[in-house]
């Protein structure tokens, strides 16, 4: 199963997953709509809520920096200051996974094909 804002990977064809379920949306508002539907096979509420806190502080604390700045901490500063619906193009290494994007067009980066490849353009 794919889930988010483009889960058949449209502007990426070459990729090639395959997919049973593919559904389209916020990423919060499909985890919400999928939780509704597993209802008591999941944990809801607070026990959901306090397991994303906890990892998002594990995923923070990994990000601090030591001696030196990291791309973790870099990414996890600009998606703080950055607006929700500030546009940010990657083109050095930030941390997607420490910059989370909820809007749609929020996000754009080079192409999984073309990243290294110097030719991303």
């Amino acid at each position: 199963m794919h889930a988010g804002e483009d889960p058949v990977f449209a502007r990426h064809p070459m990729r090639s997953f395959r997919s049973d379920m593919s559904l389209a949306g916020r990423p919060a508002d499909v985890l919400e709509g999928l939780l509704d539907l597993l209802g008591p096979l999941w944990p809801k509420g607070e026990a959901l809520t306090a397991k994303i806190a906890a990892d998002r502080a594990a995923s923070r604390a990994k990000g601090e920096p030591k001696e030196a700045l990291t791309p973790e901490y870099i990414s996890r500063v600009i998606g703080e200051i950055a607006a929700p619906e500030a546009a940010i193009v990657n083109e050095y290494p930030l941390r997607v996974e420490h910059c989370p994007r909820t809007e749609p067009g929020s996000y754009f980066g080079l192409l999984p094909a073309c990243a290294g490849s110097g030719t991303g353009r």
